[in-house]
């Protein structure tokens, strides 16, 4: 997983992440301009997707924030912005790239 395209981008205030179906390792990420009692929304929201099978994408919005929650390659992955802003057009596809595996080297048969 490639997390940080989303920890890294400058309008993504918080991110957090675990393998689905184990919601007892959740890893958070945030920025300064996210309040630090938003943490426990965003991890709720993930186990929250994480009961709902049948579905694989959640919107939640809190206030001022929203938070995207998408299952992915076996992920599921949270990022909080701030309600309204343009980057939500292309939040599914940087999650869907942070949750993609990281491509190894092929290997070359010299023979």
């Amino acid at each position: 997983m490639k997390i940080e395209i989303l920890t890294s981008h400058k309008d993504i205030l918080g991110v957090a992440s675990m393998k689905d179906g184990d919601p007892r390792e959740v890893n958070t990420s945030r920025s300064p301009q996210l309040a630090a009692t938003m943490i426990p929304t965003i991890e709720t929201s993930l186990r929250l997707l994480n009961l709902i099978k049948e579905e694989n994408f959640l919107r939640v919005v809190v206030g001022t924030y929203t938070i995207v929650v998408q299952r992915e390659h076996g992920y599921i992955i949270a990022a909080c912005i701030t309600t309204g802003h343009d980057i939500a057009k292309s939040l599914h596809r940087m999650i869907r790239r942070a949750a993609k595996p990281a491509r190894g080297k092929k290997e070359v048969d010299g023979g």
